[in-house]
């Protein structure tokens, strides 16, 4: 689960309740955004004329396309759940 390490000064605030809710609330747009972003860099990068090495150098960029494009956003009341919110 290191995509939740992208969202620590979010989740550091929380309860150890809500941050499982979060964690849970965003797992799979998450991993929609982590295959959108890999797409992106593999379709800019032309990296399948090389093989499968140069997608796998790519995660450090994906990586930071995800803490760069996307923020976890609380839900306003009364449901109080969580979003991936692409900016």
């Amino acid at each position: 689960w290191q995509w939740v390490g992208l969202f620590a000064a979010a989740l550091a605030a929380l309860s150890p309740q809500e941050e499982r809710q979060a964690i849970g609330a965003v797992r799979r747009p998450m991993c929609e955004a982590i295959v959108d972003e890999m797409h992106i860099e593999i379709a800019k990068h032309t990296l399948r004329k090389d093989g499968e090495d140069d997608v796998w150098e790519t995660v450090p960029a994906i990586c930071l396309a995800i803490v760069q494009n996307y923020t976890l956003v609380r839900t306003a009341p009364p449901s109080r759940g969580w979003l991936l919110d692409k900016r």
